[in-house]
């Protein structure tokens, strides 16, 4: 037993040690910890009563303890399918862990979250507010509050908010910053939004979102040039960021460059086949080259997209009204081709 007794105590602290050195939990009660280090504690007095009880003393006491650990398997497993059946509503589950423990501020946040994803977002600030009247110095109880704000439009209230959690974490969150940036960009507040980007990219450097809003500010306040060099150094950290390769197109088409223009929209096309955006760009490109036939496929593909778009449902009514001169059109092409 006393080999049992130390490989069983072993096991227990070992799978134990993560969460409680390398990865600390800041939460009081945890059920998740425990899950691994369990089996060597259940090992250790299972085996020990076990052993107990075939001894010649203990005879008689073996059916009640079989029967006694068959309980406990028992009452475990119907534990477990009931966890498991919250698992499946995490709002529900969230809801839990508060009748546990109703002072839980970070079950409140994901609450909100998770409201905020299905679109209640009334509902997320109630619980949002909740959260920090129970932590007052939860920065990402503000931050989230602060998003919901954004989503709804009342963007004094969001700024606000953004504003306590970097009160409370000046060095933390660089999407903070970043999203505070882009609240001063919706106020037409150009010049002023840029600090907060550059903040956000002080504390991750890794951060193309950022780099794009940046950039975003430049194109607002007609500095092209700078704007390219943010959106260039988006696309050094994520070649794919959709954004980042349609707006450095807008910026080389407004500044005539209609090749490096067109290759930057075919991308964004390639990442993203549904961006209208990108589609009646590519047509007008291929307007302006008189390519009609070309041009009148992507405009199409616009007005599929996006039913509304009245720019593109006009140049389709443009081109078909000069059907008849395409081959004209094309003859002369070839000549200034020759």
């Amino acid at each position: 037993i006393s080999k049992i007794l130390v490989f069983s105590s072993l096991w227990f602290f070992i799978t134990l040690l993560p969460t409680s050195s390398f990865f600390p939990t800041t939460l009081p009660m945890d059920i998740k910890r425990l899950y691994i280090p369990s089996f060597g504690f259940s090992l250790l007095i299972i085996t020990s009563l076990f052993i107990k009880s075939i001894e010649k003393k203990m005879k008689v006491y073996l059916v009640p303890i079989m029967l006694l650990c068959f309980l406990y398997f028992v009452i475990l497993f119907l534990t477990t399918i009931k966890r498991n059946s919250l698992f499946k509503n995490p709002i529900a589950l969230w809801k839990d862990v508060i009748s546990k423990n109703p002072k839980h501020s970070e079950a409140y946040i994901e609450i909100g979250s998770l409201y905020m994803e299905q679109g209640k977002y009334q509902e997320a600030i109630m619980v949002y507010k909740k959260a920090l009247e129970i932590n007052p110095k939860s920065a990402k109880g503000y931050a989230n509050l602060g998003l919901v704000y954004s989503k709804i439009g009342e963007i004094e209230e969001a700024m606000e908010m953004y504003k306590a959690a970097i009160n409370l974490v000046p060095n933390y969150y660089p999407e903070i910053y970043n999203n505070l940036g882009v609240l001063y960009l919706k106020l037409g507040k150009y010049h002023e939004a840029i600090p907060f980007f550059k903040r956000a990219i002080l504390i991750n450097r890794n951060f193309p979102e950022a780099f794009v809003n940046w950039g975003n500010a430049y194109y607002f306040t007609k500095e092209y040039r700078k704007a390219i060099q943010k959106y260039r150094e988006a696309l050094n950290l994520d070649p794919n960021h959709i954004e980042a390769n349609y707006n450095l197109g807008v910026i080389l088409m407004k500044l005539g460059k209609m090749n490096e223009a067109f290759l930057q929209f075919k991308k964004t096309i390639q990442l993203a086949p549904y961006h209208s955006k990108a589609h009646f760009k590519i047509g007008m490109l291929y307007y302006y080259q008189k390519k009609y036939k070309e041009a009148l496929k992507e405009f199409e593909m616009v007005v599929k997209l996006d039913p509304q778009n009245k720019d593109a449902r006009e140049k389709i009514e443009e081109i078909r009204n000069l059907a008849s001169k395409w081959p004209v059109v094309e003859q002369i092409s070839e000549r200034r081709k020759k």
